[in-house]
């Protein structure tokens, strides 16, 4: 389980597919070749094995903060230093704060521009923290990292901003959403009911009817830490304080007379926003308000809007005319869920190369 600063959210995007499935090298030297390795491959990991031994070297200052008021000082804490180049791990080393939860690390090598990202466990649970880029021109650098204390108390947590593009396709509608989530308190809460195992749940999000395939696309720790059962999508991972984003797409079938495309507010909600194309569709609004259409890519898009909802209700909007079921598609039964999957791909919702795999879900899966 991880846990993030609100300033760091942006380059950490890019670094959770990386993460996911890194080999990091060990003992403060690059990684190692890996079996099956090609020649050429292997060459250049050795070019760069030389180049990172015997080139400059720079320095980085670590301080781990306690977050909470009140809570105990960070003190003598191991951390993990990870130097990223070109999005892959090429150095590891491992070093002890002191008692004011410092830690000087020197002798890292900058031939390459890399980027250090720090690591702490604290409280049980685990802090990351990317810094900015060191080569020769800028071979010392610092990096401030905070920890929180941890609570069972649920926080007044709140959803400051729900948006969900809308694609009808062949095979189903396809809705892409983008949640930012608030933990207005100074602490990390671990989480609720519902539990999974020993993990609570602190993020849900009620989806709209019938929908039958989640994909995880950036936020997430996967589907080890998420669940999806009924309508509701949630998150079994700690909620640090300030802010957190989640993407996140699904399938809903073709339905036969009207889609119904409403939005439970679990948590209090201040702006969610619906784009839907303007192609004709009846849109009856249940809650949200057309703003008014605006180009987006290739598409003219209608923009509804609800503001200030309440936990509890629901808004959003029912579509009907021109809403046949599918009976032919171009996808067979072995590329079930391909589709949505492609779209996430080619519309652009969603950069697949800043987030890693995007894993998805089927209902009853």
């Amino acid at each position: 389980m991880f846990t993030t600063s609100p300033a760091r959210l942006s380059q950490l995007v890019v670094f959770l597919g990386i993460l996911a499935g890194g080999v990091f090298a060990q003992g403060g030297s690059p990684p190692t070749s890996v079996p099956g390795q090609s020649t050429d491959t292997q060459a250049e990991d050795d070019a760069l094995r030389r180049l990172l031994m015997e080139g400059p070297r720079g320095s980085l200052a670590v301080q781990v903060v306690q977050g909470t008021a009140g809570g105990a000082p960070v003190g003598d804490v191991q951390i993990r230093v990870d130097l990223y180049h070109t999005d892959k791990p090429i150095w590891q080393l491992n070093a002890n704060l002191d008692k004011n939860g410092m830690a000087m690390l020197g002798d890292l090598p900058i031939a390459v521009m890399v980027r250090p990202v720090v690591w702490i466990e604290y409280d049980g649970v685990k802090y990351v923290e990317v810094g900015t880029a060191m080569d020769e021109s800028n071979p010392d650098t610092a990096l401030k990292l905070t920890v929180y204390e941890t609570t069972r108390e649920e926080p007044e947590w709140y959803i400051s901003m729900r948006h969900m593009m809308i694609s009808i396709v062949p095979e189903g509608t396809v809705v892409s959403e983008t949640l930012v989530v608030e933990n207005p308190s100074d602490a990390t809460w671990y989480g609720g009911e519902p539990m999974r195992g020993e993990k609570g749940t602190t993020v849900r999000v009620q989806l709209p009817k019938d929908v039958s395939e989640v994909y995880l696309e950036s936020g997430f720790h996967g589907w080890c830490c998420t669940t999806f059962e009924g309508r509701e999508v949630a998150v079994q991972m700690p909620l640090m304080p300030g802010q957190a984003m989640f993407r996140f797409s699904y399938l809903i079938p073709p339905q036969p007379e009207e889609l119904d495309l409403r939005f439970s507010a679990v948590a209090p909600t201040e702006s969610m926003a619906l784009f839907i194309p303007d192609d004709g569709l009846i849109a009856d609004e249940k809650g949200m308000t057309l703003q008014g259409t605006e180009n987006m890519g290739t598409h003219r898009m209608r923009n509804f809007l609800a503001t200030d909802v309440a936990a509890g209700q629901e808004a959003g909007i029912i579509l009907t005319a021109r809403m046949p079921v599918s009976t032919t598609s171009t996808q067979g039964a072995a590329n079930k869920g391909s589709a949505l999957l492609i779209l996430v791909i080619a519309g652009g919702i969603v950069v697949l190369g800043t987030v890693g795999v995007v894993v998805m879900r089927i209902r009853g899966s």
